[in-house]
Order: C-alpha cells, then sequence, then structure tokens
C-alpha cells in the first residue's frame, strides 16, 4: 500500500451543491464528516479512490463503525445516501469515491506509489542479500519471483502461524489472532461449553465480532495466556446487555464502541 500523508480538499468544499443538500438532513453534519473520513481513508489506501481496510479485506459496516465511533445503523444510512447521490459507488464490498482523479493530483499520487513499490523492492533485495551473505552466498532468484515482489505492496497481510493446541481429533470453527502473529483456534467444545454459560447471547457471533475487532485493533490483540480470559470477559458482558442472568467476572472489557442501538 502506497500510503500519503494528505489529501486535496477545495476551500468551495462546504458550497458543493451535494453537501449541502447532506446537510439540510438529520445528522447530516456527521454524515459530511463520515465522507471526509472516507476521502482520507482513500488518500491513505493511494488506489484511485478504493477504500478498504487493507488490500485483501475490504471495510465492513463493523469495522467502519468501530473505527469512525459510530453504530453500524449510522454507517448504513451515510454509505446509502452518499451513494444516492453518486458521490461514492459501492460494488459489491467494495467502497469507492467518485471523481477521485478529478479532484485529486493522481499524477502525484501514482508516483508516489512508483516510489513506494521501488523503497519496498530495494529493501527486500537488501534483506535477501544479507541473509545470502550470512550462509556464505548469494542465491540467484528466478525472475519470475523478482516480477512478483516488486508488484507486492509494503502493507502485506500479517502470516498467521497455526498454534498446535488443539485436542486430537478436533477441528477450529474460528480463530482469533494474537499478538505475536500467531492465531488461538477456538474448537466446537469449547463454544458449546460458553453457550451453555452464557445462554443469552450467539456465542458463535460473539466470536466472530471479536475477530473483527482483533483485524481492527492489531495493537491491542491478545496473548496466548489471556485470550480466554478477554473471551469470558466479552461474553459476561454481552450476557448482561443482552438481560440474562449475570455471570461471573473479574476485570472489565476493553470498550466495545459498536452500540446496536438506533441513533
Amino acid at each position: 500500500m502506497a500510503e500519503v500523508i494528505w489529501i486535496k480538499l477545495y476551500t468551495s468544499f462546504f458550497d458543493n451543491k451535494k453537501v449541502r443538500m447532506i446537510r439540510m438532513q438529520p445528522e447530516g453534519d456527521r454524515i459530511v464528516l463520515f465522507y471526509i473520513y472516507l476521502l482520507t481513508v482513500a488518500g491513505r489506501c493511494n488506489d484511485g479512490g478504493k477504500v478498504y481496510f487493507s488490500e485483501k479485506r475490504p471495510y465492513n459496516n463493523f469495522i467502519l463503525a468501530t473505527e469512525f465511533g459510530c453504530t453500524e445503523q449510522f454507517v448504513c444510512r451515510a454509505l446509502r445516501y452518499l451513494e444516492m447521490l453518486e458521490m461514492i459507488e459501492i460494488d459489491g464490498r467494495e467502497i469507492r469515491i467518485l471523481d477521485w482523479e478529478k479532484h485529486q493530483n493522481a499524477e502525484a499520487l501514482e508516483r508516489i506509489r512508483e516510489t513506494s513499490r521501488e523503497r519496498s523492492r530495494r529493501y527486500r533485495e537488501k534483506k535477501r542479500t544479507e541473509q545470502a551473505i550470512l550462509v556464505g552466498s548469494v542465491p540467484a532468484l528466478p525472475a519470475a519471483a523478482v516480477e512478483a515482489a516488486e508488484e507486492d505492496e509494503t502493507d502485506q497481510p500479517e502470516v498467521r502461524i497455526q498454534t498446535p493446541s488443539l485436542p486430537e481429533g478436533s477441528a477450529a470453527v474460528l480463530e482469533l489472532p494474537l499478538n505475536d502473529g500467531t492465531v488461538f483456534q477456538v474448537v466446537q467444545e469449547e463454544i458449546d461449553k460458553w453457550q451453555e454459560t452464557f445462554p443469552a447471547v450467539d456465542v458463535l457471533q460473539e466470536l466472530r465480532e471479536m475477530r473483527l475487532w482483533c483485524d481492527a485493533n492489531p495493537t491491542k490483540r491478545k496473548t496466548a495466556r489471556g485470550i480466554r480470559k478477554f473471551i469470558i470477559h466479552w461474553l459476561s458482558k454481552a450476557q448482561d446487555e443482552a438481560g440474562g442472568v449475570k455471570s461471573v467476572s473479574t476485570s472489565p472489557l476493553p470498550e466495545r464502541k459498536f452500540v446496536p442501538t438506533e441513533l
């Protein structure tokens, strides 16, 4: 990902008839702020106006709501309104800012992408050379591999290492990323146990939300020793919010910004 640190925003932005129309609606100023937020993310992605969490992972409503600090209902309403006014385009799960090249310096942004790719290529070559020197020889790299490496972006998805902690004969239903790059594999037996303990919540759905939270907050991921405690605290909070019987809890969860209520 060839990230840029600034985007162009015209001084006449608030004179635009579409922006004025939005501001006349309920929560219009907040929708305009959300649109500016999307512009900054598109600049960060620097990919022709596309807006995504990473090149391998598109945004969904939950991640957008978590990052912007609002509800999923607001995200749905804002995206729908911006799409209706042809300010954004949504193709499947891909969000793209319309007229991005018209309002941004496309040539300058492309130069940044090229510079970033070249810098990444030189860095990878340096690391390969250093590694080769350690073993006493410089291996020849196939041309196809060099070309593939040059096309890679600097923001590569992290490699998840399978942790050999599953009981024999068990299969992982879901994985939660940990702070050391490994994953915690959740088996059906544990899901059944938690479902019995927290009957007022959908445990599997809560686990999916935990995975999204971990993806959206990589610096706050848990350790292999602390992940089960994190799960219990999360499920205990969800049980309380659902009006179920209060379960035993120790320390509180990290604050969950998503509140599933209408604005």
